[in-house]
């Protein structure tokens, strides 16, 4: 697989494809489905009638976070706990990455065997998911039933201010990023896909944190790569940001093609 031609896994709280219809519509971007009558309306939407559909039912209730509509689908014993699209996502990594706490505690309510710590495809949990987010009272809860982070990226894996990290430096706040910094803040952190803040703020064009950045780590590695083996350097010119192009340029930054590609 090539850098460029790597599948933006970022928001991963992602649909079940069917062959024979369209395609859903990123969860993310779905309204939150309060009624049974609002849920039909999606039923009816995407074609929603057989009994083989009803996966896809639950997966959508739990990305909407619509316990109602959960409540209104007629379901066999244990099959809360069997369902997961084609990412292997269950309805508890779905609804912990949106940030849905009723439904979550709604699905350990009906679920005797529940997995807190089921894996997807990626390897990760829904306690991953929920941290990600920022989901801090859905993180609370899974740690309260025994929630865990996937084990094989214990040293990506960021606490709660390595998560502010990277989200500050994603959106270019650099006051937040100053006040963090008088507090000790950590900047070798990595996301789940290996991403630092260095990625993040040169592939959003935020020339100042990229800057900051240096400035308060002289040892900070201008090559690292994330999971693809992508470096800073190549985020910026995908992006063409040209000032943080040369910017990185001027402190020994090269891009992913001229380094061992490893993924």
């Amino acid at each position: 697989m090539s850098y460029s031609d790597r599948s933006d896994d970022s928001k991963r709280a992602v649909m079940p494809r069917s062959r024979n219809q369209q395609r859903l519509p990123d969860p993310n971007k779905l309204p939150v489905l309060r009624h049974a009558s609002s849920f039909a309306a999606l039923q009816q939407k995407y074609h929603i009638k057989s009994k083989m559909n009803v996966a896809m039912e639950v997966i959508l209730a739990a990305a909407a976070g619509d316990v109602s509509g959960l409540k209104h689908i007629t379901l066999e014993a244990n099959f809360l706990e069997q369902v997961k699209d084609y990412d292997l996502r269950t309805p508890l990594h779905l609804a912990a990455s949106n940030g849905h706490l009723k439904f979550v505690k709604y699905l350990f309510a009906m679920c005797e065997n529940l997995d807190v710590n089921c894996c997807d495809r990626w390897g990760g949990t829904p306690l991953d998911d929920a941290i990600r987010e920022g989901h801090l009272s859905v993180v609370t809860y899974l740690k309260e039933m025994g929630g865990v982070g996937r084990a094989d990226y214990s040293r990506s894996r960021t606490d709660e201010t390595g998560m502010n990290v990277i989200l500050h430096a994603s959106t270019g706040d650099l006051t937040a990023l100053r006040k963090m910094h008088l507090n000790a803040m950590d900047v070798d952190v990595k996301d789940y896909d290996f991403r630092t803040p260095l990625h993040l703020s040169v592939s959003n064009g935020h020339l100042k944190v990229v800057k900051f950045l240096f400035e308060i780590n002289g040892k900070l590695d201008v090559n690292c790569c994330d999971r693809w083996g992508g470096t800073p350097l190549d985020d910026a010119i995908r992006e063409g940001h040209l000032k943080i192009i040369t910017f990185l340029k001027e402190r020994g930054g090269v891009a992913q093609r001229s380094l061992p590609f490893k993924v």
